[in-house]
């Protein structure tokens, strides 16, 4: 008879240790994902430009910069690059049009952040 009134408290004190030691998924694993920033020059751009685009604005809480790897998709059709440790590439267009140009930045975790610009490329040259 005692055990059945001591059940309730017994179920009210396990639900609330269990409550108070559950641990969210960040508790478990305290990585964030990196800060994905893209830049890109020179900002008017024909199909005779070399177009440098740069990571180097990229972050990371718990990675250095050096520690992170870049992948690239110049033309916006989800065709990354192969990863890489350089935070600044060049590519040149061979047509005109506007690009959805992407740029995915992956911590030592694999936690990743993505980053896109428009780039416009003229089909006259510039002089």
């Amino acid at each position: 008879m005692k055990m059945l009134k001591l059940l309730p408290l017994f179920i009210v004190a396990f639900i609330t240790v269990s409550i108070i030691g559950c641990k969210s998924a960040t508790d478990l694993n305290p990585n964030t994902a990196p800060q994905a920033v893209l830049t890109f020059s020179p900002s008017t751009i024909d199909i005779s430009t070399i177009v440098s685009f740069s990571a180097v604005g990229c972050s990371d809480a718990e990675d250095s910069q050096s520690e992170l790897t870049f992948r690239w998709d110049f033309e916006g059709q989800q065709q990354w690059t192969e990863p890489t440790s350089s935070i600044t590439i060049d590519y040149k267009y061979s047509q005109p049009g506007v690009y959805r140009v992407g740029l995915k930045v992956i911590d030592t975790e694999g936690w990743s952040h993505e980053a896109y610009e428009s780039v416009v490329v003229n089909d006259t040259i510039i002089k």
